[in-house]
């Protein structure tokens, strides 16, 4: 199979489904903050990321926001692992 595709999970989570899954992980509160898009480019370089790749994650972000993204070809690949499936594998 060639081509870009699509893969999903089980179900959609939102960022506090994600953050709920990784509190109970770590034993502690994590809570999903939304960071403002003038700081997206800043965050990311923190993090470890080059200025290219910041800049250019920062505007693929940017895409996804703005609904310019819709997915092309074949329908989504739906995945069996959950989230918290996942997660709990990592151990």
């Amino acid at each position: 199979m060639h081509g870009l595709y699509e893969l999903t999970g089980p179900e959609d989570y939102s960022s506090n489904d994600v953050a709920k899954h990784f509190s109970r992980i770590v034993g502690r509160d994590v809570r999903a903050a939304e960071i403002p898009a003038s700081e997206w480019e800043k965050t990311l370089r923190s993090a470890g990321f080059s200025d290219d790749s910041a800049h250019n994650l920062a505007a693929m972000t940017q895409a996804v926001l703005d609904g310019k993204t819709a997915p092309q070809g074949p329908a989504p690949v739906k995945l069996k692992t959950s989230l918290a499936d996942y997660l709990s594998s990592l151990g």
